[in-house]
């Protein structure tokens, strides 16, 4: 892929991936307004997080992770008809495999949910929570069967089919939520019932360009030899890739125990944590994996640590004056989005306290996926199952630990902790993938102007909100994020940061033509 190529393939992703994010926004503003952070909240929020947890560990992580070098590697050893047989092969196999697990899993919910997902739920919440669970595990099969077809299209450079399946998703939840809420006196079956519409949906709506790149379903052997590669890359991607997602399941078990409120507030919080994930690094992984297992099948380590190296100052210029942003107006962004309707003033005040400590790991978050994504394109499975574990040891202590007196906002602080940890194992490893210049002095460098500048950002609104405090959030907030985006940049430039001087030489340069 050329690199005029990959940057519009990111582009078109990035752009994509922004409406669906704007979209999730608005489905979780209905979410806010239908339940607020009640009982009915924190039984969707623990139901959905189950099969949203195969939703990211297979669209956005193990799954095609595991699927792409094999598919990459047979492509260019055997040629492309070779490659998308083995395809169809695997979606059957892994459609039976999934039909049955489902099964089992709709079956044993009731000792699932009370035992292992939820145990601080007792009563109605407990009850509505089994239901919920119940209408949704069928999303597995979907959505699973739906990253496959991502993976396939995009180890052809189809991207942007796959990056508008969510946009499925979200207007399937807000088309159910707002059509069916006077049918039911649950106002959460209405969003259960929109995401198995929407798991339909992402699948069916990626079938016919599967069709034009020529991948047929019927005609091909059932079993291709070459499936069992892609399973021995996937059970330790589940945990290495998924190890974000695991914490979270993780968190939501201890916050069921912390009253209502506390998960649903968590989960809030994790959404708007997963808007700028999801806008960026995840569509600048969704791009690069396919070039990092061409790069690593080739051996080209130069122009991995180059593109390595690149993009990681890229992402923390982006996100760490995001951290700084939310961090000093979580107050401003979560009345601003959510309260209206159930969500009150106490729901806004627990939202906005998680959110302010899950932020503080946005930047180690995103740098971690990036690093996974090289791990992965390298074959490097079973270093990332091994920091996987120190990390959810490290979660599950500081959030059982931290719960005891900081509440669910310790919880929040004990995700961004092992996102830490995560960071520093990954960097520790990787001269274990010979790329010893990936964190060269460049990188350190803007960096630090980065991290100088959210820090004057920080500073600067500290200064200013006491003076806006009797704003509408309407105003408050949009007037303080655009001073606090100019404000950073300004001081970027002013010490010469590499992404903040290319930004501007692109701006001149489309002003001249």
């Amino acid at each position: 892929m050329a690199k005029k190529s990959m940057v519009r393939s990111i582009g078109a992703v990035s752009l994509i991936t922004l409406l669906s994010r704007v979209l999730g926004l608005v489905r979780e503003m209905v979410r806010a307004w239908a339940l607020g952070t009640s009982i009915y909240a924190d039984a969707f929020s623990l139901a959905f997080s189950l099969p949203n947890l195969f939703r990211r560990l297979t669209a956005e992580g193990a799954m095609s992770n595991a699927f792409i070098p094999v598919f990459c590697d047979l492509d260019k050893e055997s040629g492309r008809e070779r490659a998308l047989a083995f395809s169809a092969s695997f979606f059957w196999v892994l459609a039976v495999l999934l039909c049955g697990a489902t099964t089992l899993l709709i079956w044993q919910t009731p000792w699932l949910v009370t035992h292992v997902f939820a145990a601080g739920f007792r009563g109605e919440t407990l009850e509505i929570t089994i239901l919920l669970t119940r209408l949704m595990f069928g999303y597995l099969v979907l959505i699973s069967l739906a990253a496959v077809a991502q993976g396939v299209l995009n180890s052809v450079g189809v991207f942007w089919v796959s990056a508008v399946t969510p946009v499925w998703l979200n207007i399937a939840i807000i088309g159910s939520a707002v059509g069916f809420a006077s049918f039911f006196d649950n106002p959460a079956i209405p969003f259960a019932i929109g995401v198995m519409i929407g798991g339909l949906a992402q699948l069916c709506f990626q079938v016919p360009y599967l069709r034009l790149n020529r991948l047929r379903f019927f005609g091909n052997p059932l079993f291709d030899p070459k499936i069992k590669d892609v399973f021995v890359l996937i059970v330790p991607t589940l945990f290495g890739v998924g190890v974000y997602q695991i914490n979270i399941l993780i968190s939501n078990l201890i916050a069921t125990t912390l009253g209502t409120g506390a998960l649903s507030a968590l989960s809030f919080s994790n959404r708007l944590l997963e808007l700028v994930l999801g806008v960026f690094v995840v569509s600048i992984t969704t791009v690069m994996l396919p070039r990092l297992s061409g790069f690593f099948a080739e051996q080209r380590m130069g122009d991995i640590t180059a593109l390595l190296s690149k993009t990681l100052a890229v992402v923390a210029f982006v996100t760490l004056p995001v951290t700084a942003l939310t961090y000093g107006l979580a107050d401003e962004m979560v009345s601003l989005l959510f309260q209206r309707g159930e969500f009150g003033q106490t729901s806004m005040e627990m939202t906005a306290g998680a959110l302010r400590f899950h932020i503080i790991g946005l930047t180690f978050i995103a740098l971690n996926r990036i690093l996974l994504t090289a791990y992965q394109g390298a074959k490097r499975i079973k270093l990332t199952l091994w920091v996987s574990l120190v990390v959810m040891l490290v979660n599950i202590a500081g959030a059982y630990g931290f719960a005891e007196s900081m509440g669910h906002l310790g919880i929040a602080w004990a995700s961004s902790l092992s996102q830490m940890v995560q960071l520093a194992c990954l960097v520790f490893l990787l001269p274990k993938l010979n790329l010893l210049g990936v964190l060269n002095r460049r990188f350190f460098t803007s960096f630090a102007i980065s991290l100088a500048a959210s820090l004057a950002l920080w500073g600067g609104l500290v200064f200013l909100r006491p003076l806006v405090g009797h704003w509408s959030p309407w105003v408050s907030f949009p007037g303080l994020s655009i001073f606090g985006v100019m404000f950073y940049l300004l001081v970027s430039l002013v010490f010469r940061s590499p992404e903040s001087r290319g930004l501007l030489a692109r701006i001149k340069s489309k002003q001249a033509v």
